[in-house]
């Protein structure tokens, strides 16, 4: 096996515009995908007062490669609640489970899964 060295110039450049592609695509598929997570979460949850469904966000770091899709006890306790919701979705000796916040995750990681490896694939395939 030989190596040369005579276009590395080209294939470094190639790689770099490879993996600018692929981190912006790579964005979009974890935009999307945290958006999906979000949205089914406030469907799943229980609506007596409508605050856990309004109390559902969604962050992303500031490289947008990751999100975080949930409830946070800080918005439970600025608006002077105990934060209920770990109790919808374990549920408790008296009260049954509604899960809202693990499953659509679960229902998502397939599918993100199978976007992700498509949006790299394409990416390379692209620099080639």
């Amino acid at each position: 096996m030989t190596l040369s060295t005579r276009n590395a110039r080209g294939v470094v450049a190639n790689l770099f515009a490879a993996d600018a592609r692929a981190q912006a695509n790579i964005r979009s598929v974890v935009k999307s995908s945290g958006f999906r997570v979000q949205s089914r979460q406030k469907q799943l949850a229980r609506v007596r007062t409508g605050f856990t469904r309004k109390a559902v966000k969604l962050r992303f770091t500031p490289d947008k490669l990751v999100y975080e899709s949930g409830v946070s006890e800080e918005d439970y306790t600025a608006a002077g609640l105990e934060f209920y919701a770990p109790y919808l979705e374990w549920g408790t000796r008296f009260m049954d489970a509604h899960p809202f916040i693990f499953p659509p995750k679960a229902e998502e990681a397939p599918v993100f899964r199978r976007e992700l490896n498509r949006a790299v694939r394409d990416a390379m395939r692209r620099a080639a």
